[in-house]
């Protein structure tokens, strides 16, 4: 989704701020000598001037004699002159630390107009700098876990006022706070109160900003609708149907309010432009070039219409960008242009930018050769500014590749490391600024972490490559003898595991415990991964297994106590594996009574390539198997691969981890377990949706009472979000036993969610949001299960949501369904599990081996052999 005007380089503002001398003429005029008065003059004379850093030191100076003389009204004024001054000049954080004096001031005046307008214009900055969240807190102030404004955010003080303006602010900043960071539904119910406001006004510059907003939240949210629906093809074709629908009818509005902002944006240069590119980028992401040529077109022009160089810098890097591959010839003249405006303001992240694209141009026009210069360019003026990490990053990729294209393997590597260097340390930054790389990350950011995967793990085949440029000579590691090789590749992997865990659930609480990579070749860069793969192994008992897929192999990547890494290739491809996991996936859900043949399923072909290659590795004292996945083989099975005579759970334990520095390694206390259990064994209709009755949850639930003294149950009406929450703050609880429907889909806060017995929507973020409220380290949750949930075929992210399900709740381990089968398979493999737990002396993943090779073996009922029933239920995290 093309993000205009450079990284929330906004056009809008949603106060119409008086202007400074209006401000100032506020100063009580006590006689023409009045020191802090005539302070306040000179300060409006030089900004008049341009002479911005004069301004601020007579504003400071009579600030400072404001409040000498406890005149807090006007040290507050000068407070606003100068934090908007900070603001004009692009310095953020000095704009919200000044506007920071004057909140403080405003609140011990009590002067609610005067507090939210503050409020409004600090919590723009933050958005501003990719903290949408932070400006959520200071417009809404929501009490904890609540999604109501309090009295001490800006939208409700500016309800107090009665002033229209005001509540426009608040609630127009507020709706794109919410779209930035992800929110596009809350986006939405913000921005449409503003607009209905500002429709009683009627004033143009409200009407206008709104409208633009409202076609951004409502592009944004037909994104997600679309993401949805890929996700719910496989697993629900009806859902699919319906979210494509609601992404076109999105798109359709979207489109909507641009054309009515666009109407009345005429004589106002950057209104129209904004909104043109709004609308063409919309045809772009549909691939709709002949509707988006006309947008771009009209835009053109307007670039020198505009008066800031630094929006027409921006602007003419978006225009080229949408018009990169139709006019190669225009683009390159625009990027000129977008260099020559960034130059003259001296803004670098800006002119980065430009170079950076004029060297992909010629990358693709020229050559690689022709490319180079400006890509080093880009670089070397990204260097300079530290606002500018988000360009940096990109360009190191760009090299990595150019050089790799020219067989310096060596000097990629390099690049390609500095690149993720950069990105670990703004990661959490432009995720949460930019939502949309939800939607795009597998172009724009996991790329960067495989090239250098694959370059890493196939360094045998390389020769050496001298190196010329001084900058690549400083950087250049010895990878050719690095003896830490695979140990450097298991960090970058286990970073890209965490990178895609924070994409999906859009936060950083997941990364707690990790940090920034200060250098991906240092011991202290190595720790987290190589702690956990110390305390993984250091029984003697365990195995850890890394699967790596590339575009023509497969790495598998062995872990024993006492052992370096050994390493395997398998000639497979990726889209191979693909086939291969999607179609074993399809042949576990088939419904037929057949009995389960391992010849004709994939489990065979699959256990060949996944495990043949290092079984002789493995010693015989090994009793467990802990695998951290990649891509599809999230979601599937590895207890069902078949070696020609069993099937692998009946020769080992089986867990899997999301990534192998946020599982939580705590061995349990020895003491008795007990759970909390709820099941919804009643039927419901949740948004149109039919969920059946699961009747067998009863017994579901009796057996954890019976298995686990001291457990509590709470069923059907009982179960309830509100009785949930009340329940886990009354005790602790070492498990969390959730018997009802569910699923995993695209979107943590929408299509994730179980279904109480109060036929309610209960999310995941939600469930994370009450088991992180638990104080204590007691209090924590030592299994999470989910009995009935369901994850599609073939998708790729939904199953996101099941690999970080411990970690974004706060739990050790979940233990989860990767499909919905019967309710009373579910309780005869649940009944066995829990008795296994029951037993100190097994693991959670011995447990669970135990209840499935039970159910392989029995002569009862044969049904209940098929590993359609059995396979399904995965142990993700802490498997002691």
């Amino acid at each position: 989704m093309m993000k205009l005007f450079g990284r929330n380089r906004s056009l809008r503002k949603w106060i119409a701020i008086a202007c400074l001398s209006c401000l100032i003429a506020l100063t009580p005029m006590v006689g023409q000598a009045t020191d802090p008065a005539q302070l306040m003059r000179q300060g409006l004379e030089s900004y008049e001037t341009k002479n911005y850093t004069a301004a601020i030191e007579f504003w400071q100076q009579a600030r400072d004699r404001y409040e000498a003389k406890n005149d807090r009204i006007n040290a507050a004024i000068a407070s606003e002159n100068i934090a908007r001054t900070y603001a004009k000049q692009e310095h953020s954080s000095k704009a919200i630390q000044t506007w920071e004096d004057a909140i403080k001031l405003y609140r011990r005046i009590n002067d609610p107009a005067k507090l939210s307008q503050a409020l409004t214009e600090q919590a723009q900055l933050y958005s501003g700098i990719g903290q949408a969240r932070q400006a959520i807190v200071l417009l809404c102030a929501p009490e904890m876990n609540q999604d109501s404004c309090s009295d001490r955010g800006s939208v409700k003080l500016a309800e107090k006022t009665s002033d229209p303006n005001l509540q426009i602010a608040a609630l127009g900043s507020l709706g794109d706070a919410y779209r930035l960071s992800g929110e596009s539904e809350k986006a939405i119910r913000a921005l449409t109160t503003a607009y209905q406001l500002a429709t009683r006004t009627n004033q143009a510059t409200h009407l206008l900003s709104l409208l633009n907003s409202l076609g951004n939240a409502h592009t944004s949210r037909a994104a997600l609708r679309e993401l949805q629906a890929e996700s719910a093809r496989t697993r629900d074709p009806g859902e699919a149907k319906r979210r494509t629908t609601e992404a076109e009818l999105d798109t359709q509005q979207a489109i909507k309010f641009l054309s009515d902002s666009l109407k009345i944006s005429q004589n106002n240069p950057q209104a129209e432009l904004r909104s043109l590119l709004s609308l063409a980028s919309i045809y772009h992401r549909r691939k709709e070039t002949a509707m988006m040529m006309p947008y771009l077109q009209k835009a053109i022009p307007l670039l020198s219409q505009v008066s800031s160089d630094r929006v027409r810098s921006y602007a003419a890097i978006d225009i080229a960008k949408l018009l990169s591959t139709e006019n190669p010839q225009q683009t390159e003249s625009l990027l000129k242009e977008a260099i020559r405006s960034a130059q003259a303001i001296k803004d670098l992240r800006a002119e980065s930018f430009a170079v950076g694209e004029l060297g992909r141009l010629y990358k693709r026009d020229r050559s690689p050769e022709a490319a180079l210069p400006l890509i080093k360019q880009a670089i070397t003026t990204a260097d300079q500014d530290l606002e500018a990490k988000d360009s940096l990053y990109l360009w190191e990729w760009e090299l990595g590749r150019i050089l790799e294209s020219q067989g310096q393997t060596q000097n990629a590597i390099a690049a390609y490391e500095r690149s993720i260097r950069t990105l670990e340390i703004i990661r959490s930054d432009i995720l949460e600024a930019n939502r949309e790389l939800q939607f795009n990350f597998r172009d724009e950011i996991e790329p960067i972490y495989r090239s250098l995967i694959t370059l890493r793990v196939g360094l045998e085949n390389m020769s050496k490559n001298s190196v010329s440029d001084a900058r690549l000579k400083q950087a250049q590691p010895n990878t050719l003898s690095d003896p830490n090789n695979i140990e450097i590749v298991l960090r970058v992997m286990d970073s890209l595991r965490l990178a895609e865990l924070q994409n999906y659930f859009g936060n950083d609480c997941i990364l707690a415990a990790a940090r920034p990579t200060e250098n991906l070749s240092t011991d202290a860069t190595a720790k987290a991964v190589q702690v956990a793969l110390n305390t993984a192994t250091q029984d003697g008992k365990t195995a850890v297994i890394n699967h790596i897929v590339l575009n023509n192999e497969l790495v598998i990547i062995l872990n024993l106590k006492g052992k370096p890494s050994q390493t395997r290739f398998v000639p497979i491809t990726s889209i191979e594996l693909a086939e291969s996991i999607n179609q074993f996936r399809n042949q576990l859900q088939d419904n037929s009574l057949a009995p389960f043949d391992p010849k004709r399923s994939n489990a065979q072909k699959l256990y060949r390539s996944l495990i043949e290659p290092i079984r002789p590795l493995i010693p015989d004292g090994v009793k467990t198997l802990v695998f951290a996945q990649d891509g599809l083989l999230r979601s599937m099975p590895m207890a069902a691969l078949h070696d020609g005579k069993k099937f692998l759970i009946q020769d080992y334990a089986i867990a899997t981890v999301p990534s192998l520095s946020l599982v939580d390694l705590s061995v349990p206390k020895n003491e008795p377990r007990s759970a909390l259990a709820l099941r919804a064994s009643q039927s419901a209709t949740i948004e149109g949706k039919f969920y059946p009755e699961l009747p067998a949850t009863n017994r579901e639930t009796e057996s954890i009472q019976q298995r686990l003294p001291g457990s509590r149950v709470l069923a059907d009406s009982n179960f309830t979000k509100a009785n949930l929450k009340k329940a886990l703050k009354e005790r602790s609880y070492s498990i969390l036993h959730l018997a009802t429907h569910g699923q995993f889909g695209a979107d943590p806060q929408e299509d994730t969610f179980l279904v109480t017995g109060g036929q309610e929507r209960l999310t995941l973020i939600e469930l994370e949001k009450m088991l992180r409220d638990l104080s204590g380290e007691d209090s924590k949750i030592e299994l999470l299960a989910l009995t009935a949930c369901q994850t599609a075929v073939g998708d790729g992210r939904s199953i996101l949501g099941l690999a970080g399900a411990a970690v974004q709740s706060g739990a050790k381990s979940a233990l989860a369904s990767l499909w919905f089968i019967s309710d009373q398979g579910t309780a005869n493999l649940v009944d066995l599990f829990y008795e296994g737990l029951s037993d100190r002396k097994l693991s959670k993943a011995e447990a669970l081996q135990a209840a499935q090779v039970r159910l392989i073996e029995q002569t009862e009922n044969r049904q209940n052999q098929h590993p359609r029933l059995w396979s399904a239920f995965v142990l993700v995290g802490n498997w002691f």
